[in-house]
């Protein structure tokens, strides 16, 4: 059984209809249905990879590095703290009630 913790990526990455048919298919997607999924941003035929990637770095490299790196941690800490909220259980009328009590 897969736990709360480990699907909610999931779901908030393609959505609770396509996190459900990947999990009760079980099946391997191709690339396409993956891209249209949300798993994968982009599909690059195989003639042209090596040139994409080769594109792809130089665009990645003449960028200032603290502004990457500034990027990059912003992101990551965005989707942990998303994360950390996806984690917990929805409210119900009766956990309401509890905090609502306990409060008093």
């Amino acid at each position: 059984m897969v736990a709360y913790a480990e699907l909610a990526p999931l779901v908030q990455l393609v959505g609770p209809a396509n996190a459900m048919e990947i999990l009760l298919e079980g099946r391997i997607f191709g690339a396409d249905e993956a891209l249209r999924m949300g798993l994968i941003n982009r599909v690059v035929p195989d003639a042209e990879l090596d040139a994409y990637v080769d594109d792809y770095c130089k665009r990645i490299g003449e960028n200032a590095p603290l502004t990457m790196h500034a990027a990059k941690r912003t992101i990551e800490e965005l989707t942990r703290l998303d994360g950390m909220a996806s984690r917990r259980p929805p409210l119900t009328a009766r956990s309401t009630r509890r905090r609502a009590r306990s409060a008093t």
